[in-house]
């Protein structure tokens, strides 16, 4: 799974809700917690995040859903089903203030910039 086909699959879904929020790795969790009936609605369903950019570090660019000039960290975060190739729920997180929580910074490096959660 590359982040284009998840970003290609997020703008197919149409209006993803905008949240300007402290990112943590607690968050990101809650979020997926908080969708547990969906992820359990379907069999082969993982949670993605996706960053453009954290404290400027850029990852990758793709026009329109990740477009946040003035926010110094942009993620995508959403739950994609491997059967049928579709984002099932996605929100776009940004901010302008630096992250700290190192647990964000490290998982998007070592995975440039996309994380799984199975």
């Amino acid at each position: 799974m590359d982040p284009g086909t998840l970003i290609i699959a997020a703008l197919a879904m149409g209006a993803v809700a905008v949240m300007s929020i402290a990112i943590t790795w607690n968050r990101i969790i809650g979020w997926f917690r908080g969708r547990s009936k969906i992820m359990s609605a379907y069999q082969h369903a993982v949670g993605f995040t996706i960053a453009e950019r954290i404290n400027g570090k850029k990852y990758t660019v793709i026009s329109g859903i990740m477009d946040a000039p003035d926010a110094t960290t942009v993620i995508v975060q959403g739950i994609y089903d491997l059967d049928d190739g579709q984002v099932i729920d996605a929100r776009k997180m940004k901010n302008s203030d630096p992250i700290v929580d190192e647990m964000v910074i490290s998982a998007h490096n070592q995975g440039n910039g996309l994380v799984i959660y199975e």
